[in-house]
């Protein structure tokens, strides 16, 4: 097998671009996986390939997702195409009769991935579905699994092209989760994201979400800060995690949504030799009404290479703009920008989403660093065109 991984570029003005299972998904298999994005396709690139497997994610990619397997089926007719992704868990059935795709792993695929590239017949893999099959969810990713995960890039060498802000610090692979199947955050609660509909990816997961224990996590911090010199740590459970003497000699984009305390807070900072710590600014976490009293204390904390940014909504912006600079705010949560981006409704409806991710497929393109003005589908980027046009591809 010689296997090309796809990924999108359409990630709707979102920073957090990546699924976090890319960074450990491959390892070990660098000498038959290769990554690449979208915008790099050509015959060329995938002619070595007789295997794709392409990311989707997020609702916003659905009509790049069309455009690859299009491309694909032009130039590589017989070969295999998996899929996989969030936003494939909810509506896999329909992607396999609205585009030419082989396989999708079902729930958790760290086993079933490894058995594929391994060349194992794809209807003995569990979790895996064919169009002519559909394996029960057998396998489930438990604790334990945590620890063992390696992590790796050297399979994508071109990853380093994807734009990112605020001087690179915003989310980059690897991404460590400490909760895989859900979010596990204490707030005031949010219905708008896949994270908080928590029936829906247990249904897809077959399982519960998992979290992560305190010993896990440090030790996969010092694996991680041993091997890359930045990544990224998402906190998708109660903040019980203890960093008090801790430290680890790299770059980190951290975020947190549960609440956090000032010593909490001062502890992860300094147990980091460089860190953005992105932290709700409200007391009941990320989604909240009371502005945390302690703010300035907060802000105290910050030094050359340890900033601070704060979620906010855009109701509370006068209320803080004295004391909170713009620089330490990391987004405002306003109803048009969550709806736009984050709305359950846009991965629960079909249509809803395909309308929506064709409109900023041509708005919102994003240009990797050194890479084409022209993506292989032939429309060139808004930004060097002029004006968008009305289009109907």
């Amino acid at each position: 097998m010689n296997c090309c991984v796809v990924i999108p570029t359409t990630k709707s003005n979102y920073e957090q671009g990546f699924s976090a299972p890319l960074a450990w998904l491959f390892s070990g298999y660098e000498n038959r996986v290769r990554g690449i994005y979208s915008v790099d396709l050509t015959p060329t690139a995938i002619g070595p390939f007789d295997t794709f497997i392409i990311e989707l994610n997020w609702f916003t990619t659905l009509h790049e997702f069309g455009k690859i397997v299009s491309f694909i089926r032009e130039h590589q007719p017989r070969a295999v195409i998996l899929f996989g992704g969030l936003f494939a868990q909810i509506h896999y059935r329909r992607i396999f009769q609205e585009y030419e795709v082989d396989y999708f792993i079902r729930g958790d695929n760290e086993l079933p991935i490894k058995l594929f590239l391994e060349g194992c017949k794809p209807s003995s893999i569990p979790n895996i579905v064919g169009r002519d099959f559909e394996n029960p969810i057998d396998y489930r990713f438990s604790a334990a699994e945590f620890e063992r995960l390696e992590y790796s890039l050297d399979w994508f060498p071109d990853y380093g092209k994807y734009p990112r802000y605020r001087d690179s610090m915003t989310f980059p692979l690897p991404m460590l989760l400490t909760s895989k199947g859900g979010c596990c955050c204490i707030h005031s609660g949010c219905q708008y994201c896949l994270g908080s509909q928590t029936g829906v990816l247990e249904s897809a997961y077959g399982r519960e979400p998992v979290a992560m224990g305190q010993p896990t996590l440090m030790g996969q911090l010092s694996t991680l800060s041993a091997r890359f010199r930045v990544f990224s740590l998402y906190v998708l459970t109660p903040f019980s995690y203890d960093f008090a003497g801790q430290f680890f000699n790299a770059t980190a984009m951290i975020e947190i949504d549960s609440p956090v305390s000032l010593t909490q807070a001062r502890e992860t900072m300094s147990a980091f030799r460089r860190c953005r710590l992105m932290l709700p600014l409200y007391e009941e976490g990320v989604m909240g009404k009371t502005i945390r009293a302690d703010l300035d204390e907060l802000l105290a904390l910050e030094d050359e290479e340890h900033r601070l940014t704060f979620f906010l909504y855009d109701r509370d912006i006068s209320a803080v703009a004295a004391r909170l600079p713009e620089s330490n705010r990391s987004a405002s949560l306003t109803p048009i920008w969550t709806s736009r981006f984050f709305d359950f409704s846009y991965y629960s409806d079909f249509e809803k989403a395909r309308s929506f991710s064709r409109e900023i497929f041509y708005r919102f393109p994003f240009q990797l660093r050194g890479g084409p003005t022209t993506p292989p589908w032939g429309t060139a980027f808004p930004w060097r065109q002029g004006r968008p046009r009305d289009r109907d591809s």
